[in-house]
């Protein structure tokens, strides 16, 4: 069993300025994974697909508007969100405070393979 406290694992993210946000593993097996993201105010996470996954973005925090193909759909605490594979996505913190979410990405998160900046 694995055990882990997301707001512990707020605290340890690491930023990563290629993508434009802050990420940790929560939890993850052959099929799926689990992380939390911390975005800053104004910051957008760059447009961009997955040949090979889906995602689920759950909103803990804050505010934001997420990019799915050629939608924009507002998002707040308790949203949750699907990207399919293929579609270009992407999420800009709008408010004034963290975003902070979960995303859940089936099969694994492996970006080095399978994220393909398009902005």
């Amino acid at each position: 069993m694995i055990h882990e406290n997301i707001w512990v694992k707020v605290k340890e993210a690491k930023f990563h300025p290629e993508i434009g946000i802050a990420i940790s593993k929560l939890a993850e097996s052959e099929n799926v994974s689990i992380h939390v993201i911390i975005i800053n105010p104004g910051v957008k996470l760059k447009d961009h697909y997955h040949k090979f996954r889906e995602e689920v973005y759950v909103i803990l925090k804050g505010k934001g508007r997420i990019r799915i193909g050629d939608e924009y759909i507002d998002v707040t605490e308790g949203d949750v969100v699907l990207i399919p594979k293929g579609t270009i996505h992407s999420i800009t913190n709008v408010g004034d405070d963290l975003l902070i979410s979960l995303f859940m990405s089936t099969p694994p998160f492996d970006p080095e393979h399978d994220r393909y900046i398009v902005d």
